[in-house]
């Protein structure tokens, strides 16, 4: 396997580990195409898109450098009436410190495995509601850069 899949597996087993009492998203690259029972507590991550540079496309001792770039979404169900701004800031405030545990945990140890180091947390999307025609489903995304190095055999 490429350092690709084992700092995929790595980043979803903390983020399980993070956020035990949250269920796994089936689809994190679309979250409105996800069930509600997934989204009312929910996390997913996504692989996105390479971040090349010529330096770490450079054959340095046998290994490939390239950077990856992983995309953690956090969901909640927002339980509050309309009118009820303080039951609203509620959930959004337990969405926000979802992703402080995760970003917490990713700065103190950026370490996935021999191969892979998180490089760098690129920053969050803000609040958002997850169903554009429902208020009643929240999420946030944080994306961050993974440094891979292969080995080429």
């Amino acid at each position: 396997m490429s350092g690709i899949t084992d700092a995929f597996d790595n980043i979803h087993t903390r983020v399980a580990a993070l956020l035990s009492s949250h269920s796994r998203l089936s689809d994190p690259y679309d979250l409105e195409r996800n069930a509600e029972f997934q989204v009312k507590q929910g996390y997913g991550v996504a692989l996105k898109d390479g971040v090349y540079k010529p330096r770490e496309m450079l054959v340095v001792g046998g290994k490939r450098s390239q950077e990856k770039t992983f995309e953690i979404s956090i969901t909640r169900k927002l339980y509050a009436r309309e009118l009820d701004g303080a039951a609203k800031d509620t959930t959004v405030l337990q969405l926000h410190e979802d992703l402080a545990l995760i970003i917490n945990d990713f700065v103190l140890d950026g370490t996935l495995n021999d191969s892979a180091i998180l490089t760098e947390w690129v920053g969050e999307s803000g609040t958002f509601n997850v169903y554009p025609d429902k208020d009643n489903f929240i999420g946030i995304q944080a994306t961050f850069t993974v440094e891979i190095r292969d080995v080429l055999t």
